[in-house]
């Protein structure tokens, strides 16, 4: 539903996948060969596929094997399509599954949780909401107690040669990483192609006497174009709309405050008491009690949902 933005940084990562992906019983003072050794197979092995420095939107090393785990998902997504043609030719020997490098990444990425990187990967990406939702936060609580999971977008089961990529891993709450499983999804957070605006969460009375009932209202999702139907494809499959429908207090909340509050009252609130606010949209957020801003759609639950309606009444 919401979008995730590209980090500023990804030289951490490399750094980090150099420490990981080595076997743990070798010695500190011979990692860095090791890690050369397996950085030069794996690369071989991606060349061999089709992929090479020129493919990638941005290039941070001379290793087709440190670019493909920071590439941008633009690129994952055209070098999944490539794996998926690879697979499905008739005399494909170049790429299993099963192979010694998807295995490899595989099993890097099941160190993770033991070596603290999942965590440091959602602290990186700043995101206190699942993206998919908008509904739940994933904030950890140490690195012991963790709410928040790593999903892959590319599943990891049917494609590991993914399994480590830094913009294949989608924080995201427990309810929808479990839904989601190896369902394909058809549009990831870190796609910045696509128009979110495309679809939005308003609502609909059901009698003249919903602002005192709120079972009197329903939550709808409406869209135009293909991103907003691709959109609520993704939220049909991880059954978001069915823990929406328990909103409509919620809902009913902001209808209240919208007939307390008129933009004139507002602009005289703002007026009387400017200095208290950093501008007039924090004096909305704090009134309606969430982000209205589309940046700012990560930091709260339903803020999506308080941005598009507010966008509506306002």
């Amino acid at each position: 539903m919401n979008s995730i933005s590209k980090l500023g940084d990804v030289q951490w990562y490399i750094k980090a996948i150099k420490e990981v992906i080595v076997n743990g019983r070798v010695l500190p003072k011979n990692r860095n060969k090791y890690y050369i050794r397996d950085e030069k197979e794996i690369s071989a092995y991606l060349i061999n596929l089709g992929i090479s420095l020129n493919d990638f939107s941005c290039v941070y090393s001379n290793s087709v094997f440190e670019n493909f785990i920071v590439a941008e998902y633009k690129d994952l997504k055209k070098f999944y399509i490539k794996i998926k043609s690879i697979q499905n030719q008739a005399n494909n020997t170049k790429y299993n599954i099963n192979d010694k490098i998807p295995q490899k990444l595989l099993k890097t990425y099941n160190k993770f949780s033991y070596k603290n990187l999942n965590n440091l990967i959602i602290k990186k990406m700043n995101v206190k909401v699942c993206p998919y939702c908008n509904e739940n936060y994933i904030i950890n609580r140490g690195k012991k107690y963790a709410s928040a999971q790593l999903d892959h977008f590319f599943d990891k089961s049917s494609n590991p040669l993914f399994a480590i990529c830094l913009y294949n891993l989608i924080p995201s709450c427990g309810t929808c990483n479990h839904i989601k499983l190896n369902r394909e999804l058809l549009i990831s957070p870190f796609d910045e192609q696509i128009d979110r605006e495309k679809l939005k969460i308003s609502y609909k009375p059901l009698s003249s006497n919903y602002i005192k009932k709120n079972d009197n209202i329903e939550i709808v999702f409406k869209t135009t174009g293909a991103d907003g139907k691709n959109i609520k494809s993704d939220i049909e499959t991880l059954k978001i709309l069915e823990s929406y429908k328990f909103h409509r207090d919620y809902v009913q909340e902001i209808l209240k405050k919208r007939i307390i509050y008129s933009r004139s009252q507002i602009k005289e609130l703002y007026k009387s008491y400017g200095n208290l606010f950093k501008d007039e949209e924090e004096l909305v957020r704090i009134i309606f009690g969430n982000y209205i801003n589309s940046k700012d759609l990560n930091k709260r639950p339903l803020s999506k949902l308080t941005k598009d309606i507010l966008k509506e009444i306002l």
